[in-house]
């Protein structure tokens, strides 16, 4: 799924939580075996079970093998600043690197990669980056300065085709000015204070002399062999072979800055059929793959497969057209929501693999805090609907007593929108709310289709839609296209307030992420009642990992790129 896909409909990241707590089984036989608890939801109960594993030794041999990672689909592309795609990402963690990684959607643990160190002025205008020495592209060119001005200047640049983020590069229409003072120090200058400007800006560097030299305009970027065949990174691996529609295979790069890496290569197979990615698993034939809730049960208790969850900063829930007369008032929107039972559409869609949203932030942003649930309950659905000025007909069907903007004796009919023909939220959704008297007809729109129709559009093509997407942590700009985006029809929900607008306005002007949040939260609270967006849940992602590789070492966090935070430090036991 596209990732800009996500930020217009709402990815991806989060906080990590292990299901297992082990350390996975090796071949030495030294060391003593373990008797270890896990955890896991099996069509949504949780469910206990033993295994013993064998700790690894600690003399044992780790460098040399190769990892391999099934994937669903083909990359579509290489290039850092325009991917779009979160096959791509995977691949792009292990061979191109940003200059902070982690702060996302974590603002006080900001890791510093290719920028090693900063500051900013009092006015929180100016930041001053010194950037990593000793840094090689991997065809051995110096990374330096030159390639920060020229990856910002790219990013900025018009004509660049679907530019990842790059309106994370403005204030409003101003760009950051991003001025090289040596080598190694870049300052960048804002308009206005960016507090955040470090975690906003966390796209992957690209290699200057590599377009300059082949006079490659941003323009031109998209279809160019960098993009296509393979890129040029600074990451632990680089480019080995690619065939198109089988496998992406990366080797390891023996001048990384921050040590040579386990592995001698990385495989991303792609794979399509979940069902045929948990087989392969289960074979031995890859070491890692992402599975669906419903693969657990064929997964649980098998010796050789460790299975690790991944709680991600994702809201999925539903769009609501607040410009409809039927779903104007907040108090419909609000009894949409009590006749809804999250924790039921949880276990029949992810299978317990999700959490029910208490907030439209998720709990891995700081500007988070938990706000009253709207717990299923029917009857205050009921009891809303009746003040709003809705009765029940004798069919079943809510009609217009007396609702504003609506004919006196029009039936409760909307629309359910969703790109997937066999989505399992719009049938439930259509079921509950039919509970309570609203009417709901379910139909297929492929989210391009859907985009196009509404988004920038006044009025906007839609009663109620399907959506799932990523709030990008600290970032105002991503929360914006749903809830104060400057005005309606920027917004790709049917919702502008201009008190929210203001509230979000404040928040990107504050020098500190904790002032910054002060107002998110107040903001937070006005959305939270008006209820343009009917947070459902926030959903996991479920790995599978063989037992043969390691990533204890390499830290799996669900942050910008993926799921490694030091993809250098996998190994495989061979």
């Amino acid at each position: 799924m596209s990732r800009k896909m996500f930020f217009t409909m709402i990815i991806l990241l989060g906080m990590l939580v292990s299901v297992a707590g082990c350390t996975p089984t090796t071949a030495a036989s030294d060391a003593t075996p373990q008797t270890i608890i896990e955890t896991v939801i099996v069509e949504g109960t949780p469910q206990v079970i033993e295994k013993v594993v064998t700790p690894t030794p600690v003399a044992i041999d780790k460098s040399g093998g190769v990892f391999t990672w099934a994937i669903p689909e083909e990359p579509p592309s290489f290039n850092p600043i325009l991917s779009d795609n979160w096959t791509e990402l995977y691949v792009l963690q292990f061979d191109s690197e940003p200059l902070t990684w982690g702060g996302e959607n974590y603002p006080t643990t900001l890791n510093p990669i290719l920028a090693e160190t900063w500051e900013t002025s009092q006015d929180g205008l100016v930041w001053t980056v010194h950037l990593r020495q000793g840094v090689k592209w991997h065809d051995g060119t110096e990374f330096t300065s030159e390639d920060v001005v020229f990856w910002a200047s790219a990013l900025q640049d018009p004509e660049l085709p679907a530019a990842w983020f790059g309106y994370r590069f403005f204030t409003g229409e101003d760009p950051y000015l991003f001025e090289a003072i040596d080598d190694y120090t870049v300052q960048i200058t804002t308009k206005e204070p960016v507090p955040n400007l470090l975690n906003l800006i966390c796209v992957p560097l690209i290699p200057a002399h590599y377009f300059i030299e082949n006079n490659i305009t941003p323009k031109d970027m998209a279809t160019e062999p960098f993009n296509t065949q393979g890129n040029i990174g600074t990451g632990p691996f680089k480019f080995g072979e690619y065939t198109r529609g089988e496998a992406v295979t990366l080797v390891r790069n023996d001048d990384y800055w921050r040590g040579k890496p386990l592995l001698d290569k990385v495989v991303f197979r792609v794979i399509p059929e979940a069902e045929s990615r948990m087989i392969a698993l289960l074979n031995g034939e890859v070491d890692w793959t992402q599975l669906d809730p419903q693969n657990v049960p064929q997964v649980v208790g098998n010796p050789n497969v460790t299975l690790h969850i991944l709680n991600m900063d994702r809201l999925s829930g539903l769009d609501v057209n607040t410009h409809k007369p039927m779903l104007a008032d907040k108090r419909t929107r609000q009894a949409m929501s009590y006749a809804l039972d999250r924790q039921a559409i949880i276990n029949t869609v992810m299978l317990g693999y999700a959490t029910v949203a208490d907030s439209p932030f998720n709990p891995v942003v700081s500007a988070y805090e938990p706000l009253p649930k709207y717990d299923y309950n029917p009857d205050k659905a009921l009891s809303l609907l009746a003040e709003v000025g809705w009765e029940m007909g004798a069919d079943g069907v809510m009609v217009a007593k007396n609702v504003e903007g609506v004919d006196a004796g029009t039936r409760f009919h909307i629309e359910i929108m969703s790109s997937n023909p066999n989505d399992q939220i719009a049938t439930m959704v259509q079921s509950y709310l039919g509970k309570i008297g609203i009417e709901v007809e379910q139909k297929v729109v492929d989210f391009a289709t859907y985009t196009e129709e509404n988004l920038g559009k006044d009025p906007k093509n839609y009663d109620i839609g399907v959506r799932g997407g990523a709030f990008f942590g600290s970032d105002a700009g991503t929360y914006g296209t749903f809830f104060a985006a400057g005005d309606y029809q920027s917004t790709r929900g049917g919702y502008y307030n201009p008190d929210v607008q203001a509230l979000f306005d404040q928040a990107r002007i504050q020098k500190t992420q904790a002032e910054a949040d002060v107002y998110y939260k107040q903001a937070a609270e006005i959305i939270w009642d008006e209820m343009p967006v009917i947070a459902l849940y926030w959903p996991q992602q479920i790995w599978g990992a063989s037992n043969r590789l390691h990533v204890e070492d390499a830290e799996m966090n669900a942050s910008l790129l993926g799921v490694f935070t030091y993809p250098e430090k996998l190994w495989v036991e061979k």
